[in-house]
């Protein structure tokens, strides 16, 4: 889901082009700009509650030259707060970070690399609180309000970043539990893309959260945050299958020579078959079979004898799966937002 933030990146530019282009106008005196305002939002407890996107996790790792740039920073810095500060604290990490950060080595032969395994350090460990930014990396909807041992958590799913970003459970045994008990004054939620993209990147083949159970969670969620009678905004997921990760690898190649199409052929829930560009979808990772560590084609997905595995291969029931999922997922955040009183970023439309 990372790869969803060079989306923010972009339309970052976007806009910044747009007020460039549209302040080429005649200059007039009596142009009146007004001084942006928080409205009726006091932003002096400021709690982020979701995965990595919140978390300003990038290039496989989290680490504090990122971090600085997490969105709930950015919110802390235009309402005043600039962080780090009393106000608003991230679990920051020094740089390289945890997590493996990835880097480009050359543009011949291996182009991705990972920096030195010494990885970076908590800056604030004994920070004698919870943190404002409860962005965990990897983090499922149900992780915002599992009561069970999150240390066992980090360990289970071999995810460091529980136990780095929860720290103690006298703060609270989970990030909801944690946020509650800052008493914010304005909350951010954005959690639940990671509960349907670990299917999709998977080529479905990893579980998928039935979204009767998204509901009931997203449900105990809501409570909890209306408990607390105050400014909350929940977010919507984006169509996870735009992200790069599905449009990187096509499914078919081209024939430098000729010119002409090259069928590939791929294991789906339908057995082995022609994939068909546009409808079915090969994960970033196929290029790890599809081409040998020098770039030369292995032969793999050439023929139905030796088809491309079903983990590298989203087809087109499976695409139409994780599309009604994210529907159904987003309904259910637009409903509890509309029946608790919530604002709404529709993340889904914009994106």
């Amino acid at each position: 889901m990372k790869s969803v933030l060079s989306k923010f990146v972009a339309v970052g530019a976007i806009a910044a082009l747009a007020i460039l282009v549209v302040s080429c106008g005649d200059f007039k005196k009596s142009s009146v700009v007004n001084a942006p305002s928080n409205g009726s939002v006091d932003f002096s407890v400021y709690v982020a509650l979701g995965n990595s996107l919140t978390a300003g996790y990038q290039s496989g790792a989290l680490y504090e030259s990122a971090q600085e740039y997490s969105f709930p920073a950015d919110i802390a810095r235009q309402a005043g707060i600039s962080p780090p500060s009393a106000n608003f604290m991230q679990p920051l990490i020094s740089d390289p970070g945890i997590g493996g950060r990835m880097k480009i080595l050359n543009l011949n032969g291996p182009v991705i690399g990972s920096d030195p395994a010494a990885a970076g350090t908590p800056l604030y460990p004994t920070l004698a609180r919870p943190y404002n930014n409860l962005g965990i990396p990897g983090a499922v909807l149900y992780d915002m309000i599992d009561t069970t041992n999150f240390n066992a958590k980090s360990t289970a799913r071999q995810n460091p970043f529980f136990s780095l970003i929860l720290r103690n459970a006298a703060f609270g045994n989970s990030p909801v539990a944690q946020a509650l008990a800052l008493h914010p004054t304005f909350v951010s939620v954005w959690i639940g893309a990671n509960d349907v993209l670990g299917y999709a990147t998977s080529g479905g083949t990893n579980p998928i959260t039935d979204p009767n159970i998204f509901g009931f969670l997203y449900g105990q969620l809501a409570d909890s945050l209306a408990s607390l009678n105050t400014k909350v905004v929940v977010a919507t997921i984006p169509a996870v299958t735009a992200i790069p990760y599905f449009t990187t690898v096509p499914a078919a190649l081209k024939d430098p020579a000729s010119g002409a199409i090259i069928t590939l052929y791929g294991q789906t829930t339908t057995g082995v078959r022609a994939l068909v560009p546009g409808q079915d979808l090969l994960t970033l990772t196929a290029s790890t079979v599809l081409l040998s560590a020098t770039g030369a084609p292995t032969g793999v997905g050439l023929s139905p004898s030796n088809p491309i595995p079903n983990k590298y291969v989203l087809d087109k029931d499976e695409v139409a799966k994780v599309a009604n999922t994210v529907a159904a997922y987003n309904q259910v955040i637009s409903g509890a937002a509309a029946a608790k009183g919530f604002a709404l970023v529709d993340i889904y439309t914009i994106f």
